[in-house]
């Protein structure tokens, strides 16, 4: 899979205008609102070929979260079928959303 160059890590004022929610994502039961976010994020940035390919670092940026804190909601969203990891060769991880 050819992923394209990653782009910086920057703060969100300045990469973010806003966030579409899928009312799939707002209305799902079983995701707490930080996953919801996530989920949100990734569903936005989800654009064939390359789908979404953001940084567990970059993801940190916009929500005010920590780069761990973000492994561990990408886990969740990964166990409750919400996502599915195409790639990873130990840098650079591709996720699709599923709903």
């Amino acid at each position: 899979m050819e992923i394209p160059e990653m782009l910086p890590d920057r703060p969100v004022a300045s990469t973010l205008k806003g966030l579409w929610i899928p009312g799939e994502i707002l209305r799902h039961p079983e995701l707490t609102e930080k996953e919801k976010i996530l989920a949100s994020l990734i569903w936005n940035m989800d654009q064939k070929p390359h789908h979404c390919y953001a940084s567990n670092r970059w993801f940190g940026l916009q929500m005010g979260s920590s780069e761990k804190h973000i492994k561990n909601l990408m886990t969740s969203l990964r166990k409750k079928g919400i996502i599915k990891q195409l790639f990873w060769n130990g840098k650079v991880r591709v996720v699709t959303i599923t709903i």
